[in-house]
Order: C-alpha cells, then structure tokens, then sequence
C-alpha cells in the first residue's frame, strides 16, 4: 500500500476587510480570524474568500468558547458541529452561524495521520453537504504530531 503524500498545515492571521456602517446599507463587519494554511496556499484564498466566508477560529472580536469548541473539533477530541457530523472550517463571517453555510471537512485519524477530505458546503438545516465544487481539493493528510502542535496551544491561549 502507498504511502500518501505529507501535507503541511498551518494557521495564520488574516482579515476579511470591512467597510460602511450597521447603521448604512451596505456593509460589512471587518473580521479578523486564523486562516488555515496547507502546503503553503491560503484556504480562504483558494475556496472562502470569495463566498465571504471567515475561519471559524475568529480572533476579534474575540470569541474564546467558540474558538474553543473549534480547535477541540479539529483535534476530533470533540464530535462535529454538523448534523453530518462534519466540522466546519469556514463559516459566515458577519454572524458565524452555520445557518448562513460554511465549507466544512470530513476529519478522520488514520495511524500518525489526520485526514481532511470530502471538503463540502453546507448548514445545519438540510441534508449535505454539497461536494461537487470541492471534488479537486484534498484529501490531506497531516502528521498528527505537527498538527496538534500547532492547534493545542491555542487550546490554553483561549481558555
């Protein structure tokens, strides 16, 4: 059996510009997040962005219980926040809600590996999720022990 190819992950910050006022149609919230970042490409660049989207690790306004949540589904020390059981990646960056849609992942641990595969679109009130404009991205295959290197110590910087 082959081996599958390392993906490397990492997360940086990123900001999803704002502009006008709640007040004056239109606008948008700026909203500043942890974007995932794998094998060097933007995932917000490559899928969210252009479906206005922010990762669902927002870093301000700061929401640590939700940032929580998140990286504990990530770490699949929690189940997915989806009726699919999927975890979501990105979701609506003026409210978060999955009611709005988000991009969201299968997360499976096979031996050292985490595997991010069957990217989709979806919400939390229909039966999804929706694959085929994601059939070209992943799966990914992560080691474990750089990955969670860099998800637990987010665990306490939010706790």
């Amino acid at each position: 059996m082959a081996l599958a190819r390392q993906s490397t992950f990492d997360l940086l910050p990123r900001t999803r510009p704002g502009y006008g006022s709640p007040r004056s149609a239109p606008y948008k919230t700026e909203r500043k997040f942890l974007d995932f970042v794998v094998d060097r490409v933007s995932l917000y660049d490559t899928i969210a962005g252009e479906q206005d989207l922010a990762s669902a690790l927002w870093i301000d306004p700061p929401v640590p219980n939700e940032i929580v949540k998140s990286i504990r589904r990530l770490l699949l020390l929690d189940p997915g926040d989806l009726p699919s059981g999927r975890v979501s990646l990105y979701t609506c960056a003026e409210c978060g809600d999955l009611g709005c849609g988000g991009l969201t992942v299968n997360i499976l641990r096979r031996d050292e590996d985490i595997v991010w595969c069957d990217f989709g679109y979806e919400n939390n009130y229909q039966k999804g999720p929706y694959l085929e404009p994601f059939r070209s991205l992943g799966p990914f295959h992560f080691a474990r022990r750089s990955y969670e290197a860099r998800l637990i110590p987010l665990l306490s910087q939010y706790s």
